[in-house]
């Protein structure tokens, strides 16, 4: 159902690979896709309750990553089920407790993350995944788009996930499975 409302490219949304992977990850009871993807949602999550909760509170979008959950075109029950932004990253920080946190997820996840930036932009501009078109406070491309995309990509990486695998290596015990 999700596929049918919003599409198979929607799925290259980082957020939405962060619930695929931590769900295999949690079955798997992998460390480095649990840690991963915990880097991965923690500050995106952050950003997305923020957006969503500016809305609530003003009417108006900040960044318009969550538009679409005010959009009655939409079902409800389908506009609910983004609510995982919410509980994921506990879930997620729950299982980091249990198994420990793997050094190599910022690596992992930095390549997770620049396969779906790039793979972005070859969806719709107008979905503007990932902001693979246009960043999210001028609404413009930054340069050319390998520059957009760089640039996009260094943002995500060294602004969300370095400060998060920072943060997660020192309240979490390194992963049974890693030596580092």
């Amino acid at each position: 159902m999700y596929w049918h409302y919003w599409g198979l490219d929607n799925f290259l949304f980082l957020c939405d690979l962060a619930l695929m992977f931590g769900c295999l990850g949690l079955v798997l009871q992998s460390p480095l896709l649990i840690s991963s993807q915990t880097l991965s949602i923690l500050l995106i999550s952050v950003f997305w309750i923020v957006d969503a909760g500016w809305h609530v509170v003003s009417g108006h979008n900040l960044f318009g990553a969550t538009d679409y959950m005010f959009d009655s075109q939409y079902p409800l029950w389908l506009r609910l089920i983004s609510l995982f932004h919410l509980v994921l990253p506990l879930v997620l920080l729950w299982a980091l407790d249990r198994t420990g946190y793997d050094r190599r997820a910022f690596r992992f996840q930095a390549l997770v993350a620049l396969a779906a930036i790039l793979a972005s932009r070859t969806a719709k501009a107008s979905l503007n995944i990932n902001f693979a078109y246009t960043n999210p406070f001028s609404h413009r491309q930054i340069g050319t788009a390998p520059v957009h995309l760089t640039v996009t990509f260094l943002a995500v990486a060294f602004g969300l996930y370095l400060p998060a695998h920072i943060g997660l290596r020192k309240l979490f015990a390194p992963s049974v499975r890693t030596n580092s």
